[in-house]
C-alpha cells in the first residue's frame, strides 16, 4: 500500500526557511563608557564646551543692537528730511512760476511777492508739511522781460528719534531755492 504524503508535510528538500533575524551587537556595560579615554589621547582636538559660549549671543546683541538700531532710525529720519527737502524744491518753483508772469504795466512788487510766498505755503501744507514757521523771499519782481526772479524758502525740520539715539542737533534748516526769467 502506498502512503499519500500528507498536505501538511514537505514533499521535498528545498522548502523555504524562514528569514534569519538580525544579530545584534552586544551592548557594552555602562561601565565601559568610563573606561574610554577622551578624544584628546587619541590627538583629536577637543570639541569646545558649550558652558564656556553660553552668554556670548547675549553679550554680542548687547553691542550690535544699539548701532543696527541707530542705523535703521537714521535711514528713516534722513528719508523724511530729503522728502521734506524735495517738496520745499518744489514749493520754491512753484512761487517763481508765479512770480514770473507777464502782468504788463500793472504790476506791484508787494503783490507779486505776497502772491509768491502764498503760493509756497500752499504747497508745503498741500503735501502735509506744516508750513507756520516757512520763510519765503524773493527778489526781481516785476523787473521787466528777460530779468530773473529769484525765489528762496526755508523751513526748520525738527528730528523725531535720532537725537535722543545719536545725541545729534535735533534741528536743521531746509532751504531751496528757484530763479526764472520773467515774462
Amino acid at each position: 500500500m502506498s502512503h499519500a504524503p500528507s498536505p501538511h508535510a514537505p514533499t521535498s528538500a528545498h522548502a523555504p526557511t524562514p528569514p534569519a533575524s538580525p544579530a545584534k551587537a552586544p551592548t557594552p556595560p555602562a561601565s565601559a563608557a568610563l573606561l574610554t579615554p577622551p578624544a584628546s589621547a587619541y590627538g583629536l582636538p577637543r570639541r569646545p564646551s558649550r558652558r564656556r559660549h553660553a552668554g556670548t549671543s547675549v553679550v554680542e546683541m548687547a553691542i550690535v543692537l544699539p548701532l543696527l538700531l541707530t542705523l535703521v532710525f537714521a535711514i528713516g529720519e534722513f528719508g523724511i528730511a530729503f522728502t521734506q527737502w524735495q517738496t520745499l524744491i518744489n514749493a520754491a518753483r512753484e512761487g517763481a512760476r508765479t512770480g514770473v508772469l507777464f502782468r504788463g504795466a500793472s504790476c506791484v512788487p508787494a503783490t507779486v511777492k505776497t502772491q509768491v510766498a502764498s503760493t509756497v505755503s500752499n504747497y508745503m501744507s498741500k503735501s502735509g508739511i506744516a508750513s507756520g514757521a516757512l520763510s519765503t523771499s524773493s527778489s526781481g519782481e516785476c523787473a521787466g522781460s528777460g530779468t530773473e526772479l529769484s525765489v528762496t524758502s526755508q523751513v526748520p525740520y525738527t528730528f523725531a528719534a535720532l537725537p535722543g539715539l545719536a545725541g545729534l542737533e535735533s534741528n536743521i534748516m531746509l532751504s531751496a531755492s528757484s530763479t526764472m526769467r520773467n515774462e
